[in-house]
This record gives C-alpha cells, sequence and structure tokens, in this order.
C-alpha cells in the first residue's frame, strides 16, 4: 500500500484521498420510504432554535409540532455533529396519516433509529416510543422503543396484527450512541441494537394508516414519550437486509454517532 505522499505510478507525487462513505439513500435505494435526517437544514423549519416541521424528501410530507414547548431543539450532539434533542416529557413531531409508501397492512418494514439513547433506566416495563406509525393503537401499528426490562435498557419492536399487540426484544444496553433496528419479515418481527437481533416473535404486521410520530406513541401521554438525540430515521420498504447492506448502513452511521 502506497503511504501519503508517496510516489505514483507515473512519476509523480500520490494523494492519499479517502473514499466518500455512501449516503443512506444510495445504499437502499428505493426501499427507502421515509428519512429524517437532522443534519438536513434545507428541509427543516427551525423557529427559536427548535424544530418546528421537518419536509421529508422521499414521501413529500410533512411531519411537525404547533405546540413550541413541545418541540425537540436543534443541537450539537455528543458525537459534535448536529442532532434533534427530544427531552422525555412532551417533545414529538407528528403527521395525520402515512406517508406515501411507508409500509401498511402485512407489507414487510425495516425501521431505524441512528443516535443517542440518553434516558437512564426507568422501572421495568416502561416503554418510550421513537418512531410509530398506523392505528392510534398499538393493536394496529409498528412502534421501535426503548423499553426497560430487569435493569436494562432494551430495543423492542412493538408491532400489531390487528388485533393484539406483540412484541419482541433486542439483547444488549440500549443506552449512548447507537444504531437500533425493528424489522418484520412477514412471518416474525424482531428488535435490534447494534448489528445484533434478538429472538424472534411470531407476528403478521396489521398495520394501520392513522397516523406517524417521531418521539411518542400518544403525544397526549407523558412519560411514554422518548428522550433521545436523534440523528437519522429510516424506514424501509424491505425486511431481512443483506449482510453487505447493514454493513454499509453501518460505516455511514458511523460518523454521527462517533464523530
Amino acid at each position: 500500500m502506497l503511504a501519503r505522499g508517496s510516489i505514483g505510478h507515473d512519476g509523480g507525487p500520490h494523494l492519499w484521498v479517502p473514499r466518500p462513505t455512501a449516503t443512506f439513500a444510495d445504499i437502499l435505494g428505493s426501499d427507502l420510504k421515509f428519512f429524517v435526517d437532522a443534519e438536513d437544514d434545507s428541509k427543516t423549519t427551525a423557529v427559536s432554535g427548535a424544530v418546528s416541521s421537518y419536509a421529508e424528501a422521499i414521501s413529500g410530507a410533512s411531519i411537525g409540532q404547533s405546540t413550541a414547548a413541545s418541540r425537540p431543539a436543534i443541537v450539537t450532539g455528543p458525537a459534535g455533529r448536529q442532532v434533534w434533542r427530544f427531552d422525555g416529557v412532551d417533545d414529538c413531531l407528528e403527521i395525520a396519516g402515512i406517508p406515501s409508501g411507508v409500509p401498511t397492512g402485512a407489507n414487510p418494514f425495516t425501521a431505524i433509529f441512528i443516535g443517542f439513547q440518553t434516558l437512564t433506566v426507568d422501572a421495568s416495563g416502561t416503554n418510550r416510543s421513537i418512531v410509530t406509525w398506523g392505528t392510534s393503537g398499538l393493536t394496529g401499528a409498528a412502534s421501535l422503543r426503548r423499553a426497560t426490562s430487569a435493569g436494562q435498557n432494551i430495543v423492542q419492536a412493538s408491532v400489531g396484527n390487528g388485533t393484539t399487540q406483540l412484541v419482541a426484544n433486542s439483547a444488549g444496553d440500549f443506552l449512548g450512541a447507537s444504531f437500533a433496528r425493528i424489522f418484520a419479515d412477514g412471518t416474525d418481527i424482531y428488535g435490534a441494537l447494534n448489528g445484533l437481533a434478538g429472538a424472534a416473535t411470531a407476528c403478521v404486521p396489521g398495520l394501520g394508516t392513522t397516523r406517524l410520530r417521531v418521539g411518542a406513541n400518544n403525544s397526549n401521554t407523558p412519560g411514554s414519550l422518548a428522550q433521545m438525540d436523534l440523528s437519522a430515521i429510516l424506514i424501509v420498504a424491505a425486511a431481512g437486509l443483506s449482510a453487505a447492506t447493514m454493513n454499509a448502513l453501518h460505516v455511514a452511521a458511523g460518523p454521527r454517532i462517533f464523530g
């Protein structure tokens, strides 16, 4: 391998140039249906340093918050990159109806959170929703949540089949820099943290089309809202992403959560 500043094949100086990291959109292509990017100021309407609305580019939908006190703050996160800080009390962004292309019904899906989980351990059984879409209740919705079990934070997939709410948990401690994922392959659901999936729970999704929320399941339920620094949320119309795709996503996410 040639070192920086060595002689190139044509006798001139060899310049070391880092290979550019592929974007999330490059990696996922047409399967990416919803992308919230806290670093994209061109899509963000900010008022007094907080997110009033975000114009999601893929679906054309706009998520927002009309109540000033419930808007996430735009700050520099632990990795030195811009994030949206949700306070875990009343902050959330929402839209009535499901953005075009976001999987509903029994269709497979993957939802990914990239950022920092900042809430310390709650009492066991406490669940805080990062992104939820579907019906107003959890029997017909998909939710990527931070749950607490036996003194540990975990990633939880909460997915309704139209009649019943089912859950699947990750292993590991969901705290600090995180790449969290839930997915449904049409037969089972999974929760995953930093590349490692937990045990499957049998579930054929039956997702409705009522609403989508970032930072909450029900915006009127204090105690269930996420406390986090959000860098990105991706909703993908596919499950069981290949090892190569997952590796590329982790490489692209690395600078956002490790600097």
